[in-house]
Order: structure tokens, then C-alpha cells, then sequence
């Protein structure tokens, strides 16, 4: 769909940026911000939001996490005590993608898309088609909902049974 935007918060003091953000932007846009159904944590750290960009959360070499909303304050911890050369970007904005930030992706060995809140059609599909046009000729997972029936249980139940949580994210690394 044109001229639409779509964002997701990490933190909670990221909905007021974000919403603050969609009024000085919206100037001939629908703006949408997807508020997560958990509780977001409160960031230890200022972070800016500019529109449009995605925000590099840890700096790594070898392989780089893809990732948005509530899920991305989960893997910081865990990522820098891991003993591997891991990078995760925060995507704010599923639409539109950080363009520049992808054509800076390309030298990865691998790029995991992880989108624990969402089927791969939409923006994990986005990404790996940006990708592959920019180039990009290594490993891409993308750990997102299958397509499909999914059974009626809580979030984090569902997320356990999809293999959708951090510890089997961890494993792909």
C-alpha cells in the first residue's frame, strides 16, 4: 500500500517518540504503530528515533539479527554474552525499510530476520527481496510465524510451540 508507514516500539518511552514522530511526518502518509500486547521495559539508555531509520543495538562482524519491538531489549542481554561477533539492529520501521542501513549488510556471513510477531509475507519478505537486489549472496533465516493454523494458547505459549523464542533463536547463531 502507498504512502503508508509502518512502526513497532522497543521501549516504552519509544511509543511517545514514535507517536510524536508520526505528527511532525504525516503529511500525506497513514502512519501505524503496532503496540505490542507485552509490557515493554523501560531503556537504560537514550536512544533517538529518526523516521525512516533503524537503529544499531550492538555492533558485530559475522552475523547480524534483524529485529523489532519488545523482543529486542530480550536479546541484548544474552547477545553480548554470547562468544560470537553478533550485530542486532532494532527495526522501528518495518515500511520503510532502512535502505542504507541493508546496502551496509551485504559483507555478513549470515542475516537472521527475527520477527516473532508476524508471519514471514510481510516485512521478512520485504527485507530478503531488498537484499537480494542490493546483492547480498549469503546465508538468510528468517524466524517468523509459519503461515497456517495456529492453536488457541497464551502469547508466550504459542511462541514456545512456533520455536519462536529467544533460546531457539540463540541456536541459529
Amino acid at each position: 500500500i502507498p504512502n503508508t508507514v509502518i512502526t513497532m516500539p522497543t521501549y516504552k518511552e519509544d511509543v511517545k517518540k514514535l507517536i510524536d514522530l508520526s505528527i511532525s511526518q504525516n503529511k500525506d502518509k497513514v502512519y501505524t504503530i503496532r503496540i505490542p500486547r507485552c509490557e515493554c521495559t523501560q531503556s537504560l539508555v537514550h536512544n533517538e528515533i529518526q523516521f525512516g531509520k533503524w537503529n544499531l543495538e550492538i555492533e558485530g562482524k559475522d552475523v547480524l539479527i534483524i529485529s523489532l519491538g519488545p523482543v529486542v531489549a530480550e536479546l541484548k542481554s544474552p547477545l553480548l554474552l554470547c562468544n560470537k561477533s553478533v550485530a542486532l539492529v532494532n527495526a522501528y520501521f518495518q515500511k520503510p525499510l532502512d535502505i542504507n542501513f541493508l546496502k551496509g549488510c551485504l559483507d555478513y556471513q549470515k542475516i537472521i530476520i527475527y520477527h516473532p510477531y508476524a508471519t514471514e509475507n510481510g516485512f521478512a519478505n520485504e527485507v530478503i527481496k531488498t537484499l537480494t537486489l542490493l546483492g547480498y549472496k549469503n546465508k538468510i533465516i528468517v524466524k517468523a510465524i509459519p503461515n497456517g493454523y495456529i492453536e488457541h494458547a497464551s502469547i508466550s505459549e504459542q511462541i514456545d510451540d512456533l520455536s519462536l523464542n529467544v533460546n531457539d533463536l540463540l541456536k541459529l547463531i
